[in-house]
C-alpha cells in the first residue's frame, strides 16, 4: 500500500517495515525522531506508539510485539511485521467512506474521530459527519487513494492525517470502516451503506442514485479505562433530550 502511494504521489508518512529489533535499529538511522511504532497488520490503533529517542522506538516495539502476542491468533494477522513511521505532528484525524464502482467513486461521509492523549493513539470517538465533509481536497484524496490501490468495489474506508493545510493518507482498506462507523452514517443519513457495499460486489458497473446529505449529526465515545471495577456510570440527563439516544 505506501509504496503504491509514493508511485502515485499520494502524500502519505514514510514509512519502512521491520521483522525484528536488529532490523528496527538499522532503520532508525533513517529517520528523525520522533517517530510511529506499530503493527503492519492490525486495527483500531492498537499496538501504536510515538518514541522519541532509540530508548523509547525498542521499548514501543516490544510492547507492540506483546499486544500482537496476544491477539494475533484471534484475529488472525501477523505476529511479526511492523513499521517505523514518521510522525505527523498533528491531532486532526478524520476518515472517509467511499463508495467505490467500475470507473466511478462517490464519497458517502467523512467522520471526525478523537484519539487518546500521546503517547497513544487509540480512537476514543466519532463524530458523523465531520464538520470537513464538504472539503473538497479531502474527498478527491480520499478517491485518489481508492484508486490508486485499484478498488473498485464496495465501500472503502481511508483514514487522512490533517496538518493545517497539508493532508496525509495513514492507510486505507476495502471494508467499510468499523467502530460503529456504519450505525452513525445510518442514524445521520437515514441510509444504510452496508446494502450499497453488497449491490457493488454483485455489480460494480452499476452506479448508485443516491444522494449523500447528511439529516443530522451523530455521534459515538469509546470507554477506555484500566483493568479494574467499575464503581459508577455517569449518565447525561437526557429525559427530555429527544436529541440524544442512549
Amino acid at each position: 500500500m505506501k509504496s503504491l502511494f509514493e508511485k502515485a504521489n499520494i502524500p502519505t508518512a514514510k514509512s519502512i517495515q521491520v521483522n525484528d529489533a536488529t532490523e528496527l535499529k538499522e532503520c532508525i538511522k533513517e529517520f528523525t525522531f520522533p517517530v510511529i511504532i506499530k503493527p503492519m497488520d492490525f486495527g483500531g490503533s492498537d499496538g501504536v506508539y510515538l518514541a522519541n529517542n532509540e530508548k523509547e522506538c525498542m521499548d514501543a516495539y516490544r510492547k507492540s510485539k506483546q499486544i500482537m502476542e496476544t491477539y494475533a491468533d484471534t484475529f488472525h494477522v501477523s505476529i511479526n511485521k511492523f513499521l517505523i513511521e514518521t510522525f505527523i505532528d498533528s491531532d486532526d484525524e478524520v476518515s472517509v467512506e467511499v463508495l467505490c464502482g467500475h470507473h466511478f467513486y462517490e464519497v458517502i461521509t467523512v467522520t471526525e474521530k478523537y484519539l487518546s492523549p500521546r503517547p497513544w493513539f487509540t480512537e476514543m470517538g466519532h463524530l458523523v459527519p465531520s464538520h470537513r465533509y464538504k472539503n473538497e481536497d479531502i474527498k478527491n484524496l480520499a478517491i485518489r487513494t481508492c484508486q490508486t490501490l485499484g478498488i473498485t468495489r464496495g465501500v472503502a474506508h481511508v483514514e487522512i492525517k490533517i496538518k493545517g493545510d497539508q493532508l496525509y493518507v495513514i492507510e486505507a482498506a476495502a471494508r467499510p470502516g468499523g467502530d460503529a462507523i456504519m450505525d452513525l452514517v445510518e442514524n445521520a443519513y437515514d441510509m444504510n451503506p452496508y446494502p450499497l457495499h453488497i449491490s457493488m460486489y454483485i455489480n460494480n458497473k452499476v452506479k448508485s442514485a443516491d444522494i449523500f446529505t447528511p439529516k443530522r449529526t451523530s455521534a459515538i465515545a469509546f470507554m477506555k479505562a484500566k483493568k479494574g471495577k467499575i464503581q459508577n456510570i455517569n449518565y447525561p440527563d437526557i429525559a427530555n433530550d429527544s436529541e440524544i439516544k442512549k
